[in-house]
């Protein structure tokens, strides 16, 4: 009982932290936009949007209805995605300064030539067994052939 115990508290912990994770960084396409507080509205992106977006009498999402208001929020938005673009780009610029991707692309490419090597050997292996097996058929189809014709006299 106590390790099933053990088990299931682990498990719940575990399902806590994924929340907890998942609230702040959310997974591809589940980013959400916050007005002070989450709305049901997404970004599409793998990134939550908190930005002093005007939103509806309900608070429950962004104000696109009213004319200014649709002219602001859609100007915010607009300069929130150019600010997300540029973070982006920077941050794939620094890990390309950083990262030594050639030294990598060339262990991966030897990798991947070392294992169609590998595979090629196991086919032929594979080929030359089962031509090993039908040849030991075929001569023993050959005796038993033979020894029938000695019986025939």
């Amino acid at each position: 009982h106590s390790d099933d115990n053990q088990k299931s508290s682990k498990l719940k912990r575990k399902s806590k932290a994924a929340l907890i994770t998942q609230s702040f960084a959310p997974t591809s396409g589940s980013g959400r936009i916050f007005i002070g507080f989450r709305t049901s509205q997404t970004t599409g992106l793998g990134v939550h949007l908190a930005a002093p977006l005007v939103p509806t009498v309900e608070r429950e999402a962004i104000d696109f209805v009213d004319p200014a208001l649709r002219d602001f929020n859609s100007e915010l938005l607009e300069v929130s995605g150019i600010l997300m673009r540029l973070a982006l780009e920077n941050e794939m610029y620094r890990l390309g300064t950083n990262w030594n991707w050639k030294e990598e692309r060339e262990a991966w490419e030897a990798q991947r030539e070392d294992r169609k090597k590998q595979q090629k050997e196991e086919e032929e292996e594979k080929k030359l067994e089962t031509d090993d097996v039908e040849s030991t058929k075929d001569s023993s189809d050959d005796k038993s052939s033979i020894s029938s014709s000695l019986y025939s006299f």
